[in-house]
Order: C-alpha cells, then structure tokens, then sequence
C-alpha cells in the first residue's frame, strides 16, 4: 500500500509537523510506501489541497482513491 502524505513540513520540533512524522513513520513500520507531499505555499483550502493530492497521487501511484482528510 502507498499513502500520500501533504503536510507543510515534516519537523519533529512542531506540533502537526512532528505529527505527520509520527504517522509517516508509524505506517513505514507496516510496509506501507509514503509519499511525503510539502507544497510551498501550501494549497489555500480543502478543494485545493484536494486536486494536489489527487493529481500527485495519479501521476506517482496510478489508480487511486481518497480514503482519510483531516483539515484543520
């Protein structure tokens, strides 16, 4: 299994950053592949972030579906 991953940036020394490494690292652990996905700037809002991923994950993954969306 492959996970997209968008976050501003994977850094242990901030709250959701440090977060999407615990969970990239976590699901590594299982065997699944990440793709870790850090836009600068990062996309305004849901629907942008939304066609970020999905384009990012046909081009890298092929077939694909949106299973899980936190949106703070």
């Amino acid at each position: 299994m492959r996970v997209v991953l968008l976050t501003p940036e994977i850094d242990p020394r901030y709250g959701w950053a440090r977060y999407a490494l615990e969970v990239a690292a976590a699901l590594s652990a299982q065997g699944v592949e990440i793709v870790a996905l850090q836009p600068q700037p990062m996309p305004a809002d849901y629907l942008q972030a939304m066609k970020l991923a999905n384009k990012v994950a046909s081009e890298k993954l092929g077939e694909h579906m949106l299973i899980s969306w936190y949106d703070r």
